[in-house]
């Protein structure tokens, strides 16, 4: 996009700019005295220069912390969706939509016989082990809201329920449990008596504390016919991923059918199931596209895609926020211990060991790494907050992300201080007070 391109270029140039001359402008308005005060053997490391050097490293400690935490929050999210259980399995099921031409399929009869030909003609293939057919996709489409209503409760005390219309086969298809009753059958048809399947969270929420088998409820309004509860089957997930299970309602396709259905197979050979398909809606209907071919691992893997792309960008903002704090932080040390190059040299001349040394420097670099951790991990605990309800199965304060975050850290710090002070340990005496 050029707008972005164009503000990222516009950004690019005028960041060190602005960071140029923010220094510039602070030593044109100091006092050459002043100035002549922060010049010698530790010019830099105290003072306004030495402060501000600090609080900007201190600052990078401090969003590299709160990024590393939230990019762990997305990792974290990401490999709980991966292994998400949509009470279903995905494995070789093909799913194909159709939208059924109302000016060639005028009736629910047309639909029907329709749905009837497809579904005989698939299931006659010795590799298809199942075929069903629904108004939509498992989890990852929406489907219908309508009302719904128990007999012997107020004509107002309806309640929202989600509502998919099935062939007989579907509950088997699609891998269901049968926790009471029957699925549909085969004898499901228009003249028979209505029915209505139901899933766990239905029945608890509008039967608790008793069977909802048996009993009737109507589905879609106060003209809807009164359908008998004939059977109980497991949840799905709900398609807004992290929201307990929703009431869903199943109706034989039959008694309701519709023209925009979803076919849905289960076969180890999806590709050729579906050069067959194809083969057979030429015959049956040339005229009748098909589109979206997919199999259900693949619509799972579509459905996650925006989840990737938030993830990898907060692992790349997180591993350059890394990256840049173990610049800074090696950069500052370094040049801290330049800058007393002189002082470290008196010390080791009046007998100061190695490790004398490494704890002047490393302990100057711990304090500052803490104050930096403590804002980072601030800063990350309210982002993780604000982004609660993009987390599936992990809290913003998520004690393994936190931990690990500071773990990082606190190894690439103690590496970033370790470098520069061992080189200050080594430093000639002689040399040291040569400088300056």
């Amino acid at each position: 996009d050029a707008n972005v391109l164009g503000m990222s270029a516009l950004l690019a140039v005028l960041a060190p700019i602005l960071f140029a001359l923010a220094p510039a402008l602070r030593t044109a308005r100091s006092a050459p005295v002043a100035g002549l005060h922060e010049t010698g053997a530790r010019s830099g490391t105290s003072g306004r220069i030495g402060r501000s050097r600090r609080g900007l490293v201190l600052l990078q400690i401090g969003l590299a912390t709160a990024l590393i935490i939230v990019s762990g929050l997305a990792v974290r999210t990401a490999i709980a969706l991966k292994n998400f259980d949509l009470g279903f399995p995905l494995a070789d099921m093909l799913t194909v939509r159709i939208d059924l031409a109302e000016a060639r399929y005028q009736d629910d009869a047309a639909v029907r016989r329709r749905v009837e030909s497809l579904t005989t003609a698939l299931a006659s293939l010795p590799q298809v082990r199942s075929v069903a057919v629904a108004t939509e996709r498992p989890t990852f489409d929406s489907a219908r809201s309508v009302n719904l209503r128990v007999e012997g409760t107020p004509l107002d005390d309806v309640r929202r329920t989600a509502m998919t219309s099935a062939t007989s086969d579907y509950v088997r298809t699609l891998g269901l449990r049968l926790k009471e009753g029957r699925a549909f059958l085969e004898t499901d048809g228009p003249e028979a008596a209505p029915v209505v399947l139901v899933n766990e969270a239905l029945a608890a929420r509008d039967f608790a504390g008793k069977s909802a088998l048996g009993a009737r409820v109507q589905i879609g309004g106060p003209n809807a016919p009164w359908r008998e509860i004939a059977g109980i089957v497991s949840n799905i997930a709900n398609p807004d991923v992290g929201q307990p299970p929703a009431p869903q309602a199943y109706v034989p396709f039959p008694q309701q059918p519709e023209r925009a259905i979803v076919v849905m197979v289960r076969t180890p050979v999806p590709a050729d199931v579906l050069t067959f398909l194809r083969s057979t809606m030429r015959t049956l209907d040339p005229d009748q596209p098909m589109y979206d071919a997919k199999t259900m691992q693949q619509v799972d893997w579509d459905g996650l895609s925006s989840n990737r792309i938030i993830t990898g960008l907060f692992v790349a903002l997180g591993g350059v926020a890394l990256s840049l704090a173990a610049v800074g932080l090696y950069g500052l040390t370094a040049f801290l211990v330049a800058q007393r190059s002189r002082e470290i040299g008196v010390r080791m001349a009046l007998g100061a060991t190695l490790h004398d040394v490494l704890r002047l420097v490393v302990g100057q670099g711990i304090r500052l790494t803490i104050a930096g951790l403590s804002f980072g991990l601030v800063l990350g605990l309210l982002l993780g907050r604000a982004m609660a309800s993009l987390l599936l199965e992990v809290k913003p304060s998520d004690p393994l992300t936190i931990a690990s975050t500071l773990g990082i850290l606190g190894l690439v710090a103690a590496i970033a201080h370790t470098v520069p002070a061992w080189r200050a340990a080594t430093i000639n005496p002689v040399d040291a007070l040569r400088q300056d």
